[in-house]
């Protein structure tokens, strides 16, 4: 919404740091709303995984936060954190080649239960 705001007034937008500001406030968000959720649950360990582990600005700001709790942290390698969309494309690339698709019936419900069948 920004960048199209801008454009459509003809204003400047300087892309880098609009994606920097984006970057770090979300890294921050996700540190505070980790740190809640350990406190809330009680949790004396951390676990950071998947495609998100690979953010360096979240890596430092996660490890500061156990630092500051005295909670372990465990952390992959950067080998190992991989993004979970591009391999559900991937494994839909070759569904698409096998012929298995869908229709325009189907939906997706992000708000279905967890145990939906």
């Amino acid at each position: 919404n920004i960048v199209n705001q801008a454009q459509m007034k003809g204003e400047p937008l300087r892309r880098a740091d609009l994606a920097a500001s984006f970057q770090l406030r979300t890294a921050e968000i996700l540190a505070e709303k980790l740190e809640l959720a350990a406190r809330d649950t009680g949790a004396d360990t951390i676990a950071l995984a998947g495609g998100v582990a690979a953010n360096g600005l979240l890596r430092a700001r996660v490890q500061q936060a156990c630092q500051a709790h005295g909670w372990p942290l465990f952390l992959p390698e950067l080998a190992y954190c991989g993004d979970n969309g591009a391999m559900i494309a991937a494994q839909g690339y070759y569904e698409f080649l096998a012929g298995n698709t869908g229709d325009l019936s189907q939906n997706a419900q992000a708000t279905l239960p967890i145990d939906y069948r």
